[in-house]
């Protein structure tokens, strides 16, 4: 980041420092209403010892002195609840309000574009370290062996974010709606407020935030080990610590298969309609020239669909999302629920919108799917017939390392077939998983818990089964990547880790999770690679080619079998 946007977080923390009453009467009132709470929600303690004394006290005047006892506490937790409330309402507002107060601190000293600049990386970062948490078991499980400077993983993830990702920062920039027990308002309130005062800000350095640090590397390397000391504990003993450049190399690496890659379909593939190739294996073809025909033609049909490709991609993308959400608010609905569960994005939010929305985006989504799958079918045939051409004898001569990109080119065919066949069920589970999760909040209500712990435990079953689908659709296949662990594993191995027993509900929906999280990133980097290497193969053709007199211009030549792309 700039040293602008830290240095605007910087001078917001220290504008709560001109708040030393507000801070210390917030810290009173939460001190006194967790106090409060423990009244309020005892767990029958003071109910039970009642009933020890009417057990030990037999007759009517023991029970009558029991119920007397027993509404007398039920009275105090009812006015206590009433009191723990309207505190905790008021400290959200107060802690709301000092909030505001910092903003314009931060605002007088770097100016309201630096605000918003500063909120935008902050959300960008909040999204590459879940990135990296979601990440952090599998160096666990690879011999304890842990990256030692978790900022430069968080900041470089924050650069790939996925489509579904940056819609979460754009969302969370954007949303305007503050509960009322909220510690913090929404951020394009805060935005709007320091806007409007027009502050234009005091310093302006052009500068990394690093080149404020004397070593930033150590500082990273020691906010890590701090970060591990406190999550792990005496744990962290047992642990090692590798550098993590290599990770951030092998994230280069990928960055530059997705460049490649971008460049040879012309668009990017929504994440639950990838690129599949529709073919198992590249074998040689009879006819050269016709297949590199076929690939220039592949190519300018890519090339004329340009910004319409892209266009239909993204609202494919957020109108599926749309859709997904309006059949799980159907489904929530008909669950018999008035409203939707705060913090539920949907682009209705009652009952008599949904069939008309529900519509809406069908047809939607199937005009955008069609652009799409026409743009997926030109990629595709671009791809395969680069990498049919590798399979062509006399091909060694054009293309370096032609022998090794066909072992590898091989290894991922295999893999994303497997993917390719996976791809209903992992459909199916995401419907499941939604519903999971909107069912998981009734668990919050103690008188639907147990319907709640019902209903989970039915989609659990439907959940289990399709992953025993993408268990025996993927099996044995390679996973065609370098692993935190050891040893090479199985695309199965990557994508649970622990295949859950049938009659372990919360186990089941735990792995369907890891999976959901796992699939469409194997999916995305085998595409990426496959497509990469299929320009590169097309790149050395069309060099070696032009590079020949215009009476030796030819394709390579043929082999001996005849296979359809």
């Amino acid at each position: 980041p700039d040293a602008a946007d830290l240095d605007a977080v910087l001078t917001h923390e220290f504008g709560h420092f001109s708040q030393g009453a507000g801070m210390r009467a917030g810290l009173l009132i939460n001190r006194i209403n967790s106090w409060v709470a423990g009244v309020v929600y005892d767990d029958g303690r003071a109910v039970g010892m009642v009933d020890d004394l009417e057990a030990h006290e037999a007759g009517v005047i023991g029970a009558i002195f029991a119920v007397f006892l027993k509404l007398s506490i039920r009275l105090t937790q009812a006015i206590f609840w009433v009191l723990f409330w309207s505190a905790h309402l008021l400290s959200s507002a107060m802690s709301r309000q000092m909030e505001f107060d910092a903003d314009r601190h931060q605002a007088r000293f770097c100016g309201a574009e630096a605000f918003a600049s500063a909120f935008a990386r902050i959300m960008e970062l909040n999204e590459g370290f879940m990135m990296v948490a979601s990440q952090m078991p599998d160096y666990w499980k690879n011999g304890k062996r842990l990256p030692d400077n978790i900022p430069a993983l968080i900041a470089d993830a924050a650069t790939r974010l996925s489509p579904e990702g940056r819609d979460r920062v754009q969302q969370e920039l954007t949303r305007r709606s503050t509960g009322w027990f909220s510690t913090h308002p929404a951020v394009a309130r805060r935005i709007a407020a320091v806007k409007a005062k027009g502050e234009e800000g005091v310093f302006d350095l052009d500068a990394p935030a690093m080149a404020l640090l004397r070593s930033p590397h150590d500082v990273s390397v020691r906010a890590t080990y701090g970060f591990y000391r406190e999550r792990l504990g005496r744990r962290f003993d047992d642990a090692t610590m590798v550098p993590t450049q290599g990770v951030l190399t092998a994230n280069r690496d990928h960055d530059a298969a997705v460049a490649r890659a971008r460049q040879a379909t012309g668009f990017e593939a929504p994440t639950w309609r990838p690129l599949f190739l529709g073919v198992d294996e590249f074998l040689p073809c009879q006819d050269a020239k016709a297949v590199y025909e076929k690939l220039r033609a592949s190519r300018t049909q890519l090339v004329e669909m340009g910004e319409r490709a892209n266009a239909a991609a993204e609202a494919y993308r957020r109108q599926d999302e749309e859709l997904l959400a309006v059949d799980l608010a159907q489904m929530w609905f008909e669950a018999g629920h008035s409203t939707l569960p705060r913090g539920f994005a949907c682009p209705v939010n009652n009952r008599h919108s949904i069939f008309e929305a529900k519509s809406r985006l069908i047809s939607a989504c199937a005009q955008s799917a069609g652009t799409v799958d026409e743009a997926l079918e030109h990629a595709a045939s671009r791809v395969v017939c680069s990498l049919r051409l590798l399979h062509t004898r006399g091909v060694e001569e054009r293309v370096p390392g032609a022998a090794a990109l066909r072992m590898r080119t091989a290894q991922l065919g295999k893999a994303q077939a497997a993917l390719r066949d996976c791809l209903p069920a992992m459909r199916e589970l995401r419907k499941l998983m939604g519903q999971a999760g909107l069912t998981a909040t009734m668990l919050e209500n103690t008188k639907r818990r147990a319907e709640a712990i019902g209903l989970l435990t039915g989609i659990s079953r439907g959940a289990y089964e399709h992953l025993r689908i993408v268990r025996d659709r993927v099996g044995d296949v390679p996973y065609p990547f370098e692993s935190p662990r050891e040893r090479s594993i199985t695309m199965l191995e990557h994508l649970a880790e622990v295949m859950p027993g049938p009659d372990d509900p919360q186990s089941i929906l735990s792995g369907c999770s890891q999976v959901l999280d796992r699939y469409p990133v194997v999916a995305h980097k085998v595409a990426c690679e496959l497509a990469a290497t299929g320009l590169l193969v097309e790149q050395a053709l069309a060099r070696k080619t032009t590079a020949q007199p215009e009476g030796a211009r030819k394709a390579p030549r043929a082999g001996s079998e005849n296979t359809g792309s």
